[in-house]
């Protein structure tokens, strides 16, 4: 928003709440509602669409929570 480039990116939040955390039962309570509403996501062999934008394959998939360092990649079938 600055003008600093970034990445092409997506949001997708799978159940987490702002912090990162898991709710239980990946559902919003009245005790602990998310951060923002869960996303909705399908997955194809070479791209997956998130709350209607397509991102095509290869990306990474880093947790929003800075202290969970799992980072995934996923590639095309096409790159075996």
């Amino acid at each position: 928003d600055k003008g600093i480039p970034t990445p092409r990116h997506v949001l997708c939040n799978r159940g987490e709440d702002e912090r990162g955390q898991l709710i239980e039962g990946m559902v919003p309570s009245a005790y602990f509602p998310p951060g923002w509403p869960s996303s909705s996501l399908e997955e194809f062999e070479d791209y997956i669409i998130v709350d209607g934008m397509r991102m095509d394959k290869p990306f990474v998939e880093k947790p929003a929570s800075g202290e969970d360092h799992n980072v995934w990649i996923y590639y095309p079938r096409s790159a075996g």
